[in-house]
């Protein structure tokens, strides 16, 4: 076989081969409609997004999610995915306030309040996004909290507000890129066998 021939069947290879990996861009969304959210807390009818305002009547307002109480069982954890979601936290001039992610394990007693493996928190204005790796927590039960906490327990103002959204599981980009790297590793030894061979 001529070595240009050999070179596109690698090539095609390689391409059917990646055609069957999942998508680096791929996630599963979760609906945030299955956690469990105080009054002040406004979820879209979609699941993609919710915003937690600051309540005259409670310190911390809540979106939980807690399998070990009933709650849907949501966070899977799998080898090299993450959790992720987006945030956009604002605080009230002059307040204390802190937006909290808890990722915590769904069997252990007292759940988001003992059970932590992950936490993220932020004490003023700020936006991002967060990435928990799941990886360490495979054949764990997994609960997620996210929290807006006056910290001063008494503001005057009741204007910190936190938008979370597009929560969902993602694949670690890292490993599809090792493995593309490895699929064009081979193709490029085989093509250096070819050359060997028709050299000699």
């Amino acid at each position: 076989m001529p070595i240009t021939s050999r070179r596109l069947s690698c090539t095609a290879f390689a391409i059917a081969l990646l055609a069957l990996l999942p998508d680096p861009g791929h996630a599963t969304p979760i609906d945030l409609n299955d956690f469990l959210a105080d009054p002040e807390v406004a979820v879209a009818p979609d699941g993609t997004s919710a915003v937690l305002s600051e309540s005259a009547f409670v310190s911390q307002v809540r979106l939980s999610n807690d399998p070990f109480a009933g709650d849907p069982e949501v966070i899977v954890a799998a080898p090299s995915t993450f959790l992720r979601f987006e945030y956009d936290f604002v605080e009230g001039p002059g307040d204390d306030d802190e937006f909290l992610a808890v990722l915590f394990d769904a069997s252990a007693a007292g759940g988001p309040v003992f059970g932590w493996v992950e936490a993220f928190a932020v004490s003023q204005t700020e936006s991002g996004v967060v990435l928990f790796d799941l990886t360490p927590f495979v054949g764990l039960t997994l609960g997620l909290e996210f929290q807006l906490v006056d910290l001063a327990g008494a503001d005057l103002d009741l204007d910190s507000t936190v938008a979370i959204s597009n929560l969902a599981i993602v694949p670690e980009p890292s490993t599809l890129a090792q493995l593309l790297l490895a699929l064009l590793g081979l193709g490029g030894l085989g093509r250096r066998r070819a050359l060997t061979r028709t050299a000699t």
